[in-house]
């Protein structure tokens, strides 16, 4: 009964070998213990023959589990390697990223930083906005003197149609004043005159030419105050504007003609800050031309810092794809490796399993 137990292991390897044909399997599986039981020395030829089958059969198994087990540490090797591989791969695609890394912060550091494109190009349109400013203003006063220039003009040319009337009227009078020397009835008659001719020129101001000048009476007062003239002189125009050329009086026509004087003086003023102005002008269009090339170069140089930086940033992503596809394959290879050594593990089982037990309980009958 101990020697079936101890062909046990033996008889079920026969029966687990692969290639065998079944009569041959049951053959040495019943030969067994009228074999190995015999000791060495009482065993004839067949009995030894049927003992040097088993052994082949059994060194068979050892020797294709030897090789399973080459097999699956070769394999297991590959893998460990290839995981090696990957994690090189991987390794070495973290650095590009950190590398890329600092690229994005330099390049945004260079185009949004302190003293960056941004800043610079915000510089150079601050510096711009400026000049144009400074140029807009001084158009604006060159405008405005231009302007009243004009309104100078337009009223001296007024003026002068009101100085024609009231130089006629002074004639008038003059005449009629040498016409009364004598004291004749003549003389009389002819001072009579002049009054109705004055009575007929104020019927004709009582229509429209009176609402005509009371307005051109306040626009020459604004005028007046805007060129200078005196207070006293401005408050006396509205009077003398308000009436006909005959009924002038001395001091409206002294009004008038100190009128003309401080508007031709002003007009002259104005002619000369326009011609003192002209090379401010061209100075103020200069700086502002000066300051537009600056301003051009900034808006280039930040249009090629924000490239740069979507450049570096394309880079960085491409950089993390590949890291994440190294991560993938590092994983497969983990997972690879893993499942050889378990493999590995089986194999290196089985061999050792086969020499314990049926090898062992061989060596001890043959």
């Amino acid at each position: 009964a101990q020697q079936l137990k101890d062909f046990l292991p033996i008889s079920e390897a026969i029966r687990g070998a692969e290639g065998l044909p079944d009569w041959v399997r049951k053959m040495l599986v019943d030969s067994l213990s009228s074999c190995l039981g015999v000791p060495r020395s009482d065993r004839h030829a067949y009995l030894e023959e049927v003992v040097g089958m088993v052994g082949e059969l059994l060194e068979g198994l050892e020797s294709r589990a030897q090789d399973r087990t080459h097999s699956a540490e070769a394999v297991l090797s590959k893998a460990a390697a290839d995981h090696g591989e990957a994690c090189a791969a991987r390794d070495a695609a973290l650095a590009k990223v950190e590398a890329h890394s600092k690229d994005v912060a330099g390049c945004r550091a260079a185009l949004n930083g302190p003293g960056g494109a941004v800043e610079r190009r915000r510089a150079t349109e601050k510096r711009l906005e400026l000049r144009e400013e400074e140029q807009r203003r001084g158009e604006e006063q060159i405008v405005a003197q231009a302007s009243l220039k004009k309104s100078v003009v337009e009223a001296l040319a007024e003026d002068g149609e009101l100085a024609r009337l009231v130089a006629e009227s002074e004639a008038s009078r003059l005449r009629a004043s040498q016409a009364g020397e004598g004291a004749t009835a003549a003389s009389e008659a002819a001072a009579e005159a002049p009054a109705e001719s004055a009575a007929s020129e104020c019927a004709d101001w009582a229509g429209g030419e009176a609402a005509r000048r009371r307005i051109l009476a306040g626009e020459m007062a604004t005028l007046a105050r805007a060129c200078g003239v005196d207070d006293s002189l401005v408050c006396a125009i509205p009077g003398a504007f308000a009436k006909p050329a005959g009924a002038l009086s001395a001091f409206d026509i002294v009004v008038l003609q100190q009128l003309t004087k401080g508007l031709e003086a002003h007009a002259r003023s104005l002619d000369e800050r326009l011609a003192e102005a002209e090379p401010t002008r061209r100075a103020l269009e200069a700086g502002v031309a000066s300051e537009r090339g600056p301003r051009a170069e900034a808006e280039v140089a930040e249009g090629f810092a924000n490239a740069k930086l979507t450049e570096a940033e394309e880079a960085q992503r491409a950089a993390e794809n590949v890291v994440k596809g190294c991560a993938q394959a590092v994983a497969k290879a983990s997972a690879r490796v893993d499942a050889q050594r378990a493999e590995f593990a089986v194999a290196e089982a089985a061999l050792a399993s086969l020499r314990a037990g049926p090898l062992d309980a061989f060596g001890k009958f043959r």
